[in-house]
């Protein structure tokens, strides 16, 4: 019997149960094959952004509960950076639960800057990723995220929280920023560290992507799968 399994915590506690010739840690992945190239021109020109206006975008349902509250508490921390004159717009794909609350919500606090066209088809959501400057996504106890190694694989760096599997798919300091949770203050100067250096952004972005093409890619991480049974105890990838 071999165990498989695509979460650190997990394996921990699998190898101490079964030992670890029993189980292998596969990272976690996406088809890279669903990806292709967009124009970011496409999108700003949809939602009327200018060309020196920096793009933070986020994608989730607005289901009660951690996602609207990880919502909620992104849209504090652009309201933060809206008093500091800082330039940005905000673009939210995904609808549902609490959307309309949250879109009002979004509007007291950040006014025009707040664009939020509801649940979006997988194409425009990739374009909007591709279109980003950064992808800003709290992500209250999410077990893995996979929406952050889409955003990754665009080059658009992330700043999340340091909680649940979110660091197994994003970098700290390399691919993007994960601060403690619920920290505001951490939170908004790490949108603000990216928003203000381009170059950072970008190194980071290309660091994201190369990331996510080496160690991300499911149809290689299933090929461990078919291959570990060359091994006498399963490696760890």
């Amino acid at each position: 019997m071999r165990i498989f399994l695509n979460k650190e915590n997990a394996y921990r506690v699998m190898t101490n149960n079964f030992g670890i010739d029993k189980v292998c840690y596969i990272k976690p992945g996406i088809s890279l094959d669903e990806f292709k190239e967009y124009s970011c021109s496409v999108v700003r020109e949809r939602y009327q952004v200018n060309d020196n206006v920096p793009i933070i975008s986020s994608n989730a349902m607005c289901r009660s509960g951690r996602k609207a509250d990880s919502i909620r508490f992104l849209i504090d921390c652009l309201e933060r950076l809206k008093s500091k004159s800082i330039k940005f717009v905000w673009i939210h794909a995904g609808g549902d639960g609490e959307f309309r609350s949250l879109k009002k919500y979004a509007g007291d606090k950040l006014g025009s800057l707040a664009i939020m066209p509801g649940v979006m088809e997988k194409d425009e959501v990739h374009a909007l990723m591709a279109a980003s400057d950064v992808f800003a996504f709290p992500g209250i106890n999410e077990t893995l995220g996979m929406v952050y190694l889409e955003a990754q694989y665009y080059q658009t760096p992330v700043v999340a929280f340091d909680n649940g599997g979110i660091n197994e798919v994003v970098k700290n300091n390399i691919t993007g920023f994960l601060v403690p949770p619920m920290d505001i203050d951490a939170y908004v100067n790490a949108i603000e560290a990216l928003l203000s250096d381009h170059e950072l952004r970008l190194d980071m972005g290309r660091e994201a992507k190369k990331t996510v093409i080496n160690d991300h890619d499911i149809n290689k991480n299933y090929q461990i799968i078919l291959d570990v049974s060359k091994y006498k105890s399963p490696p760890v990838y």
